[in-house]
């Protein structure tokens, strides 16, 4: 009778230490990609080092923007003047006036545009590389905390002492690194936007998402169940 009610258990802890090694093996692949689209990319790029070039790795940094009203309007102008339609007075027009490298801004039309930084200073840089870079960070020190705790959950491991000190440092890490880089990359996007080559064609406009900080919230609720299961955990062993 002891054999047979076992056996089950036993096939099912062999099944949850599976899942939990699937769970390990994925979160190491997210961290290989994050590693190198969000680390090594835009390190060794243009965008600040400068040492690979190349379809992928030698992107010029840039930004997605919005043409301005006024040069909207401008373009228009231009259009009727010249009778032709308002994509090829946008696409011929913006390097015009102010503007003098017209290499730097490509139209996607009808409102948006990309604007590539060739030689960005501190402000610029932070808003094409450096915002991304500290956002990349921030996920791979959550990763590598995720993959400690996983790890010792495969163990058995879990309700410790150290796993709700990572816990608590992912929480940190993502709501506060997270916000500061998101805080730091729209800083440095209205830095591009005010440039004097592009000043008056398009909209000086910024965002700042909340979901880092959602996230390390929720991770700090789940590190405050976790502090429960071991304080119940340390209570057994204590009667035991």
């Amino acid at each position: 009778m002891a054999t047979a009610t076992t056996t089950p258990r036993r096939h099912e802890a062999a099944r949850a230490r599976r899942a939990v090694t699937a769970l390990e093996v994925l979160l190491w692949a997210v961290l290989t990609v994050v590693l190198l689209t969000q680390l090594v990319r835009p390190l060794v790029g243009p965008a600040l080092l400068g040492w690979v070039q190349g379809p992928y790795w030698g992107t010029l940094p840039s930004i997605q923007a919005h043409l301005s009203g006024a040069a909207w309007a401008e373009a228009a102008q231009q259009a009727a003047a010249a009778g032709t339609t308002l994509p090829s007075a946008l696409l011929h027009g913006l390097p015009a006036g102010k503007y003098i490298r017209g290499e730097a801004v490509g139209a996607t039309l009808p409102t948006g545009l990309t604007v590539s930084v060739l030689d960005p200073d501190l402000r610029q840089a932070v808003g094409t590389a450096v915002g991304p870079l500290l956002g990349g960070l921030v996920v791979i020190a959550a990763l590598l905390l995720a993959i400690l705790v996983v790890r010792d959950l495969r163990r058995g491991l879990l309700f410790t002492t150290t796993n709700l000190h990572r816990a608590y440092a992912a929480a940190a890490v993502l709501a506060v690194g997270g916000t500061l880089a998101e805080l730091a990359g729209a800083w440095g996007r209205v830095g591009i936007l005010r440039s004097p080559r592009i000043a008056g064609y398009v909209d000086v406009d910024w965002s700042i998402s909340l979901t880092p900080l959602v996230l390390g919230l929720a991770i700090a609720g789940g590190a405050e169940i976790l502090r429960l299961g071991t304080r119940m955990q340390d209570d057994v062993e204590g009667l035991v």
